[in-house]
């Protein structure tokens, strides 16, 4: 027995993943079914692509990890306070 599988996609991500494989020479529902088998039977893995954080993160990232600054940082009694202080130095 067979079954339809149905999901959406951004165009530009069809159309140009439809070409990738138009231009290995092998239809796009192929490759979808084979993925999809591959997938099933732990031949393929899905895994997130970590990205490499920029500058500004890097540093922010370095100043939480020594613990003389963690030690001076403000700290809120709930999330409706900080968005409060937020919205107070953001005008």
């Amino acid at each position: 027995m067979v079954t339809q599988i149905v999901f959406t996609i951004d165009s530009k991500v069809k159309a140009k993943a439809m070409k990738r494989a138009r231009d290995a020479g092998i239809p796009f529902a192929s490759y979808l079914r084979q993925a999809t088998e591959d997938f099933a039977d732990g031949k393929m893995g899905f895994a997130l692509i970590e990205e490499i954080p920029n500058m500004a993160t890097r540093r922010a990232m370095k100043e939480l990890e020594n613990i003389s600054t963690r030690a001076t940082l403000k700290r809120y009694s709930s999330s409706d306070a900080l968005m409060k202080s937020l919205a107070r130095n953001a005008s």
